[in-house]
């Protein structure tokens, strides 16, 4: 990362429903220690996530609205060692 901009890297886990909350909540550490912010793609709603972002129809397009962003557990400034 070049220290002269302020970049925070995605990383998209597609079919994360497969994996159960340890491994969710694992990954979500993980990624935090490496600079990473990790979205999980799942039909149905995962454990460990902290943010629901559905995805509408307009048009026949795919739209994600910032406006439609749920918050389902708040950040912290740390985040918690998985058990």
């Amino acid at each position: 990362q070049d220290k002269r901009h302020d970049l925070h890297a995605v990383c998209y886990l597609d079919e994360a429903l497969a994996l159960d909350g340890r491994n969710q909540a694992s990954l979500i550490h993980i990624a935090h220690e490496f600079g990473f912010s990790l979205i999980f793609a799942a039909p149905a709603p995962v454990t460990a996530a902290r943010y629901c972002v559905p995805i509408q129809q307009y048009q026949g397009h795919n739209h994600i609205s910032r406006e439609s962003w749920q918050i389902l557990e708040p950040l912290t400034d740390e985040l918690e060692t998985p058990a």
